[in-house]
């Protein structure tokens, strides 16, 4: 099963002209950022799948997301009447040999950005006064790490909750 998962991956990736694309190029900056977007760190620092909203995906992603979802390999369905797409299954992060790269060369982005959603959620459960965003310095210094990586700080669960969390940045979200 392992090794048809890989072939499968690969061979979409091959139909629709991703195969041969350097790690710099902008399709292929834009699929890890689709597969970035349904990746997230569980308790224990394991890679596990996560929803996401289909309208915060790279447009030039859509044909192979299509391709993916056909091969079975990720899943659309609704959460709150919404459009979501999901890892089918988290063996693709095991087996998919170039998926399973990608985390561990952004490793540190991911993780950031994780932490990044676990603040801005207590941040905003919390009252503002006895529990303040972080400073705006570490605030610049994290998202300029993150988005060096590639991985976007807003492709997260609750992207409007880290919106107010970080404030103002000359990153894009």
């Amino acid at each position: 099963v392992s090794g048809s998962i890989d072939h499968i991956a690969e061979l979409l990736l091959k139909q629709n002209g991703y195969s041969d694309l350097s790690a710099s190029d902008p399709l292929m900056k834009d699929l890890r950022r689709t597969f970035f977007s349904l990746t997230q760190f569980g308790e224990l620092g394991q890679i596990t799948r996560r929803d996401a909203p289909v309208d915060t995906l790279p447009d030039s992603s859509r044909a192979l997301i299509k391709d993916f979802i056909d091969a079975r390999l990720l899943i659309s369905t609704f959460q709150n009447g919404q459009p979501v797409l999901r890892v089918a299954h988290e063996a693709l992060f095991r087996v998919w040999r170039r998926l399973k790269g990608w985390p561990t060369e952004d490793l540190q982005a991911l993780i950031l950005r994780s932490q990044v959603e676990e603040a801005a959620i207590r941040w905003s459960s919390s009252s503002a006064e006895t529990d303040p965003a972080w400073s705006q310095e570490r605030i610049i210094n994290t998202v300029s790490r993150i988005s060096m990586s590639g991985i976007r700080t807003g492709d997260v669960s609750r992207p409007e909750i880290v919106r107010q969390f970080l404030g103002p940045t000359d990153y894009e979200l």
